[in-house]
């Protein structure tokens, strides 16, 4: 969470400052604006904790999938853009690794919609960070009912080359997804933290 704060706060004051010096960025002839789509792998590593909010250990790492689409725009010719991105999700969580507590494989879907600000590090290299919003839309063997809304933070860096790109991303919640009741009586949080990395496809070069 702290890397995410870090590097949204990092990222505006740079790129006003970058606006200023002539040679900071490699520029392009004009801004440009358009969507494309894009779908990976979704690697979810959850946290659990108990009240009040102790951190006890994670959920067996599991892979899911993202697939969706986004809208950019360059909002500067020497770097600074903004892009959203609405996405379906399936984060697959496994069993927690205590000896004292076991829980089946569940999996959660999500649509995430995520606004974020970006800032060309390279030529084709764009670094992006911005708050994530997930709704859950549906799940298959969960702990319990769920929680209606996640509220997170997302950095990723895009290397696009014309139309075709790769992306790799790290998304932490600051809201919890699911409780689970252990049969000792004692409530367990769940958080998402997910690592993402896929490809896109530009409908505009």
């Amino acid at each position: 969470m702290r890397f995410c704060l870090l590097l949204c706060c990092l990222i505006v004051p740079w790129a006003v400052l970058a606006q200023g010096t002539t040679d900071f960025y490699t520029t392009q002839s004009q801004k440009s604006s358009g969507i494309g789509f894009r779908t990976g792998i979704n690697y979810s590593t959850t946290r659990y904790s108990t009240e009040p909010n102790t951190q006890l250990g994670y959920l067996k790492p599991r892979a899911g999938f993202y697939v969706g689409s986004f809208y950019y725009k360059d909002l500067s010719v020497r770097g600074l853009a903004f892009r959203t991105d609405a996405s379906i999700q399936e984060r697959a969580v496994g069993r927690i690794n205590n000896n004292n507590v076991s829980v089946k494989e569940s999996k959660y879907y999500h649509l995430g919609i995520t606004p974020q600000i970006g800032l060309r590090l390279a030529r084709n290299l764009t670094a992006y960070a911005g708050p994530e919003v997930n709704l859950l839309i549906g799940k298959t063997d969960a702990f319990g009912n769920g929680y209606p809304i996640e509220v997170g933070a997302t950095t990723r860096f895009s290397y696009k080359l014309k139309q075709v790109g790769i992306e790799a991303g790290y998304f932490r919640s600051f809201t919890k997804y699911e409780v689970y009741n252990s049969v000792f009586g004692v409530p367990f949080n769940f958080y998402n933290q997910n690592w993402q990395i896929g490809v896109t496809y530009n409908l505009f070069p």
